[in-house]
C-alpha cells in the first residue's frame, strides 16, 4: 500500500465477522497496522545473520583443509 510520500507500507489487516443476537452475520470489524517497521527490522536480522554465517564459515574453512 503506498503512503502519502509514495513508499510502500506493508499493513496487518484482521477482519471479524459482527453477529446478530440470531448468529447472522451483520457486519465485519476490520482493523489495520502498519507494521512495515517490523519487516524491515527482521529483514535486517535476516541479511546480519547470513553475514554472520558467511563470517563463520570463512573462518572455519582454513581450518577444516588444515585437518585434511
Amino acid at each position: 500500500m503506498p503512503t502519502h510520500r509514495g513508499n510502500f507500507a506493508w499493513i496487518e489487516v484482521s477482519k471479524v465477522p459482527i453477529r446478530d443476537q440470531s448468529g447472522q452475520i451483520v457486519g465485519v470489524l476490520t482493523t489495520g497496522e502498519n507494521i512495515t517497521k517490523e519487516r524491515n527490522l527482521e529483514k535486517q536480522l535476516l541479511q546480519s545473520q547470513k553475514m554472520e554465517a558467511i563470517g563463520t564459515l570463512a573462518v572455519e574453512l582454513p581450518m577444516i583443509s588444515i585437518i585434511f
